[in-house]
């Protein structure tokens, strides 16, 4: 037993596991909001800037217009999605499906690593963006642990609730390489990970993966953590050596070269997550010559949009054995 577990902090933690809704009504198909959207897909290019901050003043507005600041929307594979607005906007703009089936899609990748019957992790799961896939992945042995510290975790609750979910568990709440807080308030729009500052008393909760999966008594084994927090990736990743080193767990981890992770940029923060004891691969479509065998196979998975590129890594422990 460590000190984790009689930790004050983790029994203060908002932990909940969403009841399933029955009744969904896609939002973006209302009248009014359908005109909204599609006016502003046409006019935002010219009005507004390239960071999805830069349109947050048209979901500030669509909100007042809904009259709420959660919008429910079903995508194009029947999975449902609740838009926190003025976060996701641009979902707003170009429908649930947005970044589903480009560079940004990682779904296929997590679906190969998130292990039936096993743990998996999303740390940044925002407002649920790849719950589903992980849910299912996992299956009805498995669990799904949901980490978000921000505004966007009661649209993650409503994303969980929209697919009826009953294998997946929300906390609202930051990961890193301590347990503790963060400045800001778990009200405010958006974390940025190289903005943050550990606190000492008060503030947004933060704590170690590996802390976490002790207090709660965890016994399936971690097949994949999944980080998207824009730079605190090498916190997160400390904060849980213990655990990814016993399961050998893969990482998904966001990778924008012109990003800064705790002061590391390019090929520099790639070097790092080798001094860290990974191997790093990228994610990339490539041609593969099929097999008369396997013909039926394929042209099933055609029919799978999430079979497409992802512009993060994955990071793979070096065993043991193989180091």
């Amino acid at each position: 037993m460590t000190d984790a577990i009689n930790n004050p902090l983790f029994n203060k933690l908002r932990i909940i596991k969403p009841d399933p809704l029955t009744e969904r009504i896609d939002d973006l198909q209302r009248p009014l909001l359908k005109m909204a959207k599609h006016f502003f897909r046409i006019v935002s290019p010219y009005f507004w800037g390239p960071k999805h901050t830069d349109i947050w003043p048209i979901g500030r507005f669509v909100a007042e217009l809904a009259g709420k600041n959660i919008l429910d929307t079903r995508c194009n594979d029947g999975k449902w999605l609740a838009l926190p607005l003025p976060v996701y906007t641009s979902h707003f703009i170009n429908g649930g499906d947005y970044k589903r089936f480009n560079r940004d899609n990682i779904h296929p990748i997590l679906k190969s690593h998130a292990l039936s019957g096993t743990a998996v992790i999303d740390v940044g799961a925002s407002c649920g963006q790849e719950v589903v896939t992980l849910s299912k992945a996992v299956g009805p042995e498995g669990v799904v642990y949901c980490f978000e510290p921000s505004y966007s975790y009661e649209a993650l609750l409503r994303t969980v609730s929209l697919n009826q979910l009953n294998n997946v568990i929300c906390i609202q709440a930051a990961c890193g390489n301590r347990n503790g807080y963060l400045e800001g308030a778990s009200h405010g729009l958006y974390f940025v990970g190289t903005e943050c500052r550990y606190k000492e008393d008060s503030g947004t909760p933060i704590i170690r993966i590996d802390d976490f999966l002790t207090h709660i008594q965890e016994q399936r084994p971690l097949s994949l953590i999944k980080i998207d927090t824009d730079g605190f990736e090498f916190e997160v990743i400390q904060g849980a050596q213990k655990t990814v080193s016993h399961f050998q767990t893969r990482i998904v981890a966001e990778f924008e070269s012109h990003f800064d992770y705790s002061g590391k940029r390019g090929a520099d923060v790639l070097k790092r997550y080798k001094e860290l004891g990974f191997r790093v691969h990228k994610i990339q479509t490539s041609c593969q010559e099929i097999n008369e065998n396997a013909f039926e196979s394929y042209t099933s998975e055609m029919l799978d949009p999430e079979n497409m590129i992802a512009h993060d890594i994955v990071l793979v422990p070096v065993s043991p054995k193989t180091a």
